[in-house]
């Protein structure tokens, strides 16, 4: 299903302005079986790429792949206006035996700045042809096997590795990221020892409990280049990683009891990150692209369960990180900061602010949801450092002066949520339908366009806003989902009639400009617009405080104070 809806951008001064996406088109990709997305991601040109699992037979708009054995890997791409250009399979070879239960796992997918498009996942024991063409690339494995794949932007297959640990035991690859230059990095987690063997020899790891983090590069041609590990005596995990312009990796996830993320090989004491035994905290981790240790920050003490689920870097290395806990949630690190948040019986989402190069966790906010849980899964930021943060809750959900309602009667509903960098919520919106809608990923590319992917199960209203209904129905047991969100700012065609005592001077102005309010104390948020709608400053002012507009160039603007007063002006 694709549809397609125009909205008036543009209209005189004055204007009700309000933060909002717009739906650009709804894609529906599902058969009569078994059908998940894990991942989005976007290329230079705003195409969309997804990945995920099928049963049986799945239908992409006009392409229908079916499986060989249980459940098989597949990969698309989407165009701007919502066209599947292509959609790929791989699982067991063309002559595998249908009736073989072994699956392959798609966990994360990725595109290099040249539009060639890097799939990571599991494959259980057995043969997996992981060229989705006419071709064959056999990969075995006697048990749990890890491989990355890599294809063109056309769909054609590049080339192929495998490894995994000697333990028989699960592992699963959960997150890959490319830098400029076309290498791959990967993270996730495994049991026992991993051994590579590469030109100068063979390098291998061994975890030190029941899972183990890792971190692997490789070349743009897929040659190994090096691998990390971190663990302690039981179970850590990563689940999410950004790689910057220059190299810089940053990795989140959880660990239990204590884990060891860093430890020299001659000189130097070895960097131990602990919490109270039988509990599990949150771990952001940097290192830089030769894969040498930086720093690591933890999140959570005592009697916390936390789970870091993604993070985005922002502007000025700034990393913005999010998931969910259950009990306290503290964090002490920096002179100056120290947090204290209590889920009391259920879980709540959470969002943070972590600069490393002061070693200080700038701020940490909840994501409430009073008596039920709530959980937190992906943010990212737009150019304008605006974050975006989707999940889903069990009954209500508050977030700053927002408060969202659970509409159906199913287990959970998703939200979409929007804050500025000083950590002040600018929106939230809500979607979900008769049963589960489970959003797994969000990306915003280049044009700030918002990418939405999950299942979902029954019929659901896609829509998170509620002027719109967008009403789909799965095929079978669970079908997927892809929802791009225009991240321009409507200018709706109602005249602003709000009372106000607000000004704004001066006006013309050339570099700065004051909100005034008789007997104002509280703070205000704001954001400024240009004459096309599109959001390009925000920020928290006061009563007759300087906003700084040395940035913007010349020309006709909007205010935005508090989402309710707009006013135009002049920039010089």
């Amino acid at each position: 299903m694709n549809k397609t809806f125009t909205f008036l951008f543009i209209y005189l001064a004055f204007s009700h302005i309000t933060h909002s996406q717009n739906i650009d088109w709804v894609k529906q990709i599902g058969g009569t079986s078994e059908d998940v997305i894990l991942s989005v991601d976007t290329d230079a040109n705003s195409n969309t790429y997804s990945t995920g699992y099928f049963a049986n037979t799945s239908h992409f708009d006009e392409i229908t792949l079916n499986s060989i054995g249980y459940f098989n890997g597949f990969v698309t791409k989407t165009d701007t206006n919502g066209t599947i250009l292509w959609a790929k399979s791989f699982g067991q070879p063309n002559d595998g035996d249908i009736n073989d239960y072994h699956s392959v796992i798609p966990r994360s997918v990725a595109v290099d700045a040249n539009g060639n498009v890097i799939i990571t996942g599991y494959f259980e024991a057995g043969e997996f042809d992981a060229d989705p063409g006419n071709g064959e690339f056999i990969l075995t494995s006697n048990s749990y096997e890890m491989f990355i794949v890599k294809l063109d932007s056309n769909g054609e297959f590049i080339w192929a590795t495998s490894f995994g640990a000697t333990e028989n035991s699960f592992e699963n690859i959960y997150d890959v990221e490319t830098d400029i230059n076309g290498d791959v990095y990967v993270t996730g987690f495994y049991s026992g020892n991993i051994s590579i063997d590469h030109a100068a020899g063979t390098d291998f790891i061994s975890s030190k409990g029941s899972n183990d983090i890792f971190i692997m590069k490789f070349d743009a041609s897929g040659y190994y280049s090096w691998m990390y590990s971190v663990g302690g005596p039981d179970s850590d995990i990563s689940i999410d990683m950004e790689v910057t312009s220059n190299g810089e990796i940053y990795i989140t996830g959880q660990y239990r009891d204590s884990a060891t993320f860093y430890e020299p090989f001659f000189m130097g004491s070895p960097v131990i990150l602990d919490t109270t035994e039988g509990y599990k905290a949150i771990f952001a981790l940097k290192l830089d692209t030769n894969g040498n240790f930086i720093n690591v920050i933890k999140i959570g003490e005592a009697e916390s369960s936390a789970i870091g689920m993604s993070l985005a870097v922002g502007m000025n290395n700034y990393v913005y990180l999010t998931g969910h806990y259950g009990g306290i949630l503290t964090s002490n690190i920096g002179s100056s900061n120290e947090f204290n948040l209590n889920s009391d019986n259920n879980y709540e989402g959470f969002i943070a602010k972590v600069d490393f190069n002061n070693n200080n966790v700038k701020w940490i906010k909840e994501i409430d949801g009073a008596n039920s849980s709530v959980y937190s899964f992906a943010v990212d930021t737009d150019s304008n450092n605006i974050l975006h943060i989707a999940g889903f809750f069990g009954e209500t959900l508050n977030v700053g002066s927002f408060n969202l309602t659970k509409q159906t009667t199913n287990a959970q509903e998703n939200f979409l949520i929007a804050m500025n960098d000083s950590g002040d919520y600018l929106s939230a919106h809500q979607f979900g339908g008769l049963d589960a809608v489970d959003t797994q990923s969000l990306v915003i590319d280049d044009n700030d366009n918002i990418i939405l992917g999950g299942s979902f199960k029954e019929t659901v209203n896609i829509s998170p806003f509620s002027s719109e209904n967008i009403s789909i129905t799965s095929l079978g047991f669970r079908d997927n989902y892809i929802l791009r969100l225009s991240n321009n700012t409507v200018l709706s065609t109602k005249t602003n009639t709000l009372q106000t005592n607000f000004k704004i001077y001066p006006n013309p102005t050339s570099d700065y400009l004051i909100v005034s309010k008789n007997n104002l104390n509280e703070k205000l948020n704001y954001i400024i617009f240009d004459i096309n709608g599109k959001s390009i400053l925000s920020g928290v002012t006061e009563n007759k405080e300087k906003i700084n507009l040395n940035t913007l160039n010349s020309g006709v603007y909007f205010l935005s104070i508090n989402n309710q007063n707009t006013f135009k002006f002049l920039k010089k």
